[in-house]
């Protein structure tokens, strides 16, 4: 169907009302973290990894605020996930200078949290975006 017959039938024209009268998001306050892990040497499952250590939210966020959450940042780290099912230990490896403290806060509070097991350790580059989220009121 071309566009002329597209707007001689109106669809054209309800689309745009259709996205016009949709109802305003509430507003997200709390920081935007996306966490992707990108690769894993060893024998840990890369989406059992990034599963889990999407679960350590809240430790991500408390870093983040804690560095006054006003601006974009990108952090990569590799982590050592024992066999035994932890993050044995982590280290800041892609950041910029203005996120050290971040990336260090970040390490260090990654560094324990619980993994899956497998038959050996690995090591897992994972990359963390964060962003401010909304201010209030804002839709």
């Amino acid at each position: 169907m071309s566009i002329a017959a597209c707007l001689a039938a109106g669809w054209i024209g309800k689309v745009g009302r259709a996205f016009a009268d949709e109802v305003p998001r509430p507003p997200h306050p709390e920081p935007r973290v996306i966490v992707d892990v990108l690769l894993v040497d060893g024998p840990h499952k890369l989406d059992r990894v990034q599963h889990d250590v999407r679960l350590g939210w809240k430790r991500i966020v408390r870093c983040y605020k804690a560095q006054g959450a006003k601006e974009k940042a990108v952090v990569t780290l590799e982590l050592v996930v024992s066999e035994a099912g932890s993050v044995r230990r982590a280290r800041r490896i892609v950041f910029e200078e203005k996120d050290s403290e971040l990336a260090a806060c970040l390490a260090e509070t990654l560094t324990g949290i619980s993994m899956p097991k497998a038959p050996a350790d690995s090591k897992a580059d994972i990359e963390i975006r964060l962003s401010p989220g909304d201010p209030p009121g804002k839709t």
